[in-house]
Formats: structure tokens, C-alpha cells, sequence
């Protein structure tokens, strides 16, 4: 008795300690961004609504302290983390985690990209109603921006181009181009030939390059500056999500989706034209 006493607490014992280990893992990741104040990427984990702190590339902490649903985009401003988490966004101290901002808005189901701007201003995708949320924290005013050209927005990028601001689009849709919402006049234009077929995320490097990732085409994309050039890696990138370039560091995050698993390229410049291959 006393033998199956101790093997029994040799058992709990052990799935204790696998359930605490859980929660570093990947899982469903949707998003990468870099920390400045603690200097590590952050991870948000749709599968578990756990915001994973990678640091030096091998350590993980849980980064968040208050309880997140499926958190998705993320974006940082001032020392604010800005999480799209299903039909709210939520703001996270930088250092510690801790809940500093909720919006709710109950008719959505699907936030997911998020961008900022210089003044402070969150723009959030609402993929499935088709529309842009745009969000005056910490005020909470919000306006919805919607175009009948909107067809699943995803990915989000802020950018203030010879003086104009403007917000760039991809969307998860089999058949749509990058889109341009201007944000003085909130008039919305399509790219040309800019096709990326279930585009997830898009960033931009140093050199003014714009990179989106594909679903349907296991791929990252790399566009000139003005989108007149393009070019497609060659690696199959399985699920690429809200992909990030980090500045910082020079290398591009790509989170995978279905296999839960991170990918990072390293100083993705002009000098790795071999890792790029022109489209015909």
C-alpha cells in the first residue's frame, strides 16, 4: 500500500511539473515584437492566451499578468503593449505586464493587426466585419473606418511617407493587394500588382522595403520602397503570421502558426540577395 502511495505521489508530482512547464510553450503563436524595455520578443500565443517574453532565444518567461483570451497583434507605444485579444484591446505595462488600458467593443469577434502612430493613436483590423478600428487611447474615442474594398484586413503597418501619414493593409484573402489608408483624408487605394495571396503581416527593415507574409504561398514577399519591385524567398515558411522586423537587431521574426515554432532571419539587407529570387 504504502508502495502505491509513493507511486502515486511520484505521479502527481510529475504532472505538476509538466503543467508548469506548459505554459512556456508555443503555442499558436500570432505575433512577434521586440522589447525594448526588457530587451526580448514578445510572443503572443492565440492557443493559450499567453504572451510568452523570449530572452536571448532560449529562456521564457510569461510576460503578461492579466488574464488574455486569444491574443493575436501587438503593437508597442510609449511604454504601453497594445493587444488585439478578440473583441477587446488590451495595454500592458512594458516592464511588468500588468493591465494599463481595456477597450471592449462586443460586436467583433476577430480583432487582429495592430499598428501606432507617433500621436498616439491605435489602429486595430477587424478581419471579420471588414473594417479598420481606429482608437484615441487613453480616452477610448474610436472611429470605424470602412471601405467596400476592405476584404479580410489582417496585417497593419503605420508609416508617415513625404509628409503624409498613412496606413498600410494585407488581408487574408485569396485575391487582394496591398491597400493605403490615407489617414488625413481616410480615403483607401489598392496597390498595384501587389497580389500577396492570404497575406498575414507586413513590416518594413531599414532599408524601406516592405515584407508580408503569405499563407497560401508558405512565403515572405519583399517589396521596394515605392512597391515597384518584388521579390519572393525561397524557404517554404509553413503559417507565417503577423511577421516582425526588429530594427534593433536586424533580423526578421516570423512566428509559425500551425507548427508553434519561431523562425528568425537574420539581417535581412541587400547583401542576402542570394536568399531572394526575382519573380518571373
Amino acid at each position: 500500500m504504502r508502495k502505491i502511495l509513493l507511486l502515486l505521489i511520484v505521479a502527481l508530482l510529475f504532472a505538476t511539473a509538466c503543467q508548469k512547464k506548459d505554459p512556456y510553450k508555443i503555442r499558436k503563436p500570432e505575433s512577434v515584437i521586440w522589447n525594448p524595455a526588457t530587451r526580448s520578443y514578445l510572443i503572443s500565443n492565440s492557443g493559450t492566451g499567453i504572451i510568452l517574453s523570449l530572452v536571448d532565444k532560449y529562456e521564457f518567461f510569461v510576460f503578461n499578468k492579466y488574464k488574455l483570451n486569444s491574443p493575436k497583434g501587438m503593437a508597442i507605444r510609449g511604454n504601453t503593449l497594445y493587444v488585439a485579444d478578440n473583441n477587446r484591446l488590451i495595454g500592458l505595462d512594458l516592464q511588468t505586464g500588468k493591465k494599463k488600458f481595456r477597450l471592449d467593443f462586443p460586436d467583433s469577434t476577430s480583432l487582429n493587426g495592430v499598428t501606432t502612430a507617433p500621436d498616439g493613436s491605435v489602429f486595430v483590423s477587424d478581419t471579420e466585419n471588414n473594417r479598420i478600428v481606429i482608437i484615441k487611447p487613453p480616452a477610448k474615442k474610436y472611429e470605424f473606418v470602412r471601405d467596400t474594398k476592405l476584404k479580410k484586413p489582417n496585417g497593419l503597418h503605420y508609416a508617415r511617407i513625404n509628409g503624409r501619414e498613412m496606413l498600410y493593409i494585407v488581408s487574408f484573402h485569396p485575391f487582394a493587394a496591398v491597400q493605403v489608408l490615407d489617414l488625413a483624408t481616410r480615403k483607401l487605394e489598392v496597390v498595384p500588382n501587389t497580389q500577396v495571396a492570404m497575406a498575414d503581416g507586413i513590416t518594413r527593415d531599414e532599408f524601406g522595403s516592405w515584407l508580408v507574409s503569405s499563407w497560401a504561398d508558405s512565403a515572405i514577399y519583399k517589396f521596394s520602397p515605392d512597391f515597384s519591385e518584388r521579390s519572393r524567398m525561397q524557404d517554404n515558411y509553413r503559417s507565417p503570421a503577423d511577421i516582425h522586423y526588429s530594427l534593433e537587431n536586424r533580423e526578421l521574426v516570423i512566428p509559425h502558426f500551425e507548427s508553434n515554432t519561431v523562425s528568425f532571419i537574420m539581417q535581412l539587407d541587400s547583401t542576402q540577395i542570394n536568399a531572394l529570387k526575382p519573380e518571373k
